[in-house]
């Protein structure tokens, strides 16, 4: 159980069917300590000077607008915590009570719990019943309590073995960053509110009413989820899996941890994915700033079976005849469309879905 000043983030957690066909949840969880030492305020512009390594310029010396300085507080926070180590608590599956394993050095558990079949949704209940094959999602809530009046409430998706999965990038892909600008990235990360891309929140939105199923694979650190999931909640995205990225602030650069090279975490990231969900088919959606049309060739190469499109959000003005794209080589079978509008894949069909 936590103490009275300690917190926990409970991710939304994502299920899956193994080869027995058992249900198993894996839960990923946060323990931490918010910081409340006041004198931390006035060192964050140094934070960000020496930390994230930025020049002056990139930098006010005093913030420009009260809003900035409102939203520069709220992201920081979050990289100032401190990470409790071997804590737990219990939640609460249905009538089954579970118990998460104790957390790292990272503040961070990870929990994979195999379901019997009286802990499952009513929804899946119902299907194994009656042999209703349906290969929508389906939602429950993971509830907790902590021992510190403190109450956890997270969603968790019980995805099918069959079906259409999202994987999704957040930075340029859905949100508003300029990633390659890295002033504008300062700014976007740790000063503006959050800005999504226009049309994107529709497109996902009309996917998730098909039926598809969705996962946020982003080189962001996890202290950034709590800003991202309220401004996703806020511009209509999908909740969905998130998977982001360990960061510790000694010694390293934040921003050139959000830039650093996609394929190192990625790659893994999106094959767990593939490999949790054989028999699901798998739409990719990045952007060209970075990575991405690399990362994707790669796993279209390694999955060609379960790839069944890639989209680009073009900010390099690289067309899809562009050298870069003709030197992936994706599969023939695998559309590849690189796109600047959003509502362009409103309209697409994809073969095979």
């Amino acid at each position: 159980m936590l103490s009275p000043d300690e917190r926990v983030i409970v991710f939304p957690a994502q299920a899956f069917q193994n080869s027995r066909g058992q249900w198993q949840l894996r839960i990923r969880a946060w323990f931490f300590e918010p910081e409340s030492d006041s004198v931390v305020r006035e060192g964050m512009r140094e934070l960000l000077h020496e930390i994230i390594e930025t020049e002056d310029d990139d930098l006010p010396d005093r913030f420009t607008e009260e809003t900035e300085e409102r939203i520069f507080d709220q992201r920081s926070r979050w990289f100032l915590v401190d990470n409790e180590r071997h804590k737990q608590i219990q939640i609460r599956l249905g009538n089954q009570i579970h118990t998460l394993q104790p957390s790292d050095s990272n503040g961070h558990s990870i929990t994979e719990i195999t379901l019997t079949s009286d802990a499952l949704p009513d929804e899946l209940q119902y299907r194994s019943r009656n042999h209703v094959s349906n290969d929508r999602p389906v939602i429950f809530r993971i509830e907790a309590e902590t021992g510190n009046n403190s109450h956890v409430n997270s969603p968790a998706w019980f995805i099918p073995r069959g079906g259409i999965s999202v994987i999704s990038d957040i930075d340029d892909t859905i949100k508003i960053t300029n990633v390659i600008d890295r002033s504008e990235l300062i700014r976007r990360t740790f000063l503006r509110e959050f800005e999504a891309v226009p049309g994107m929140a529709a497109v996902y939105r009309e996917w998730q009413r098909r039926g598809y199923a969705f996962h946020y694979v982003s080189g962001s650190p996890w202290q950034l989820y709590p800003p991202l999931l309220e401004f996703m909640q806020a511009a209509g995205f999908p909740v969905g899996s998130f998977h982001l990225r360990m960061f510790r602030l000694k010694g390293h650069s934040v921003l050139d941890f959000i830039r650093s090279d996609g394929l190192e975490y990625k790659s893994p990231a999106i094959t767990d994915l593939l490999q949790t969900y054989p028999d699901r088919r798998f739409i990719l959606v990045g952007d060209s700033g970075e990575q991405d049309p690399e990362v994707y060739a790669r796993i279209a190469h390694q999955f060609p079976d379960q790839v069944k499109a890639i989209f680009i959000r073009d900010v390099t003005g690289e067309q899809v005849s562009h050298t870069r794209y003709r030197n992936l080589a994706i599969p023939a079978h695998i559309p590849l469309r690189v796109f600047q509008e959003a509502g362009v894949l409103q309209s697409l069909r994809i073969t095979g879905l």
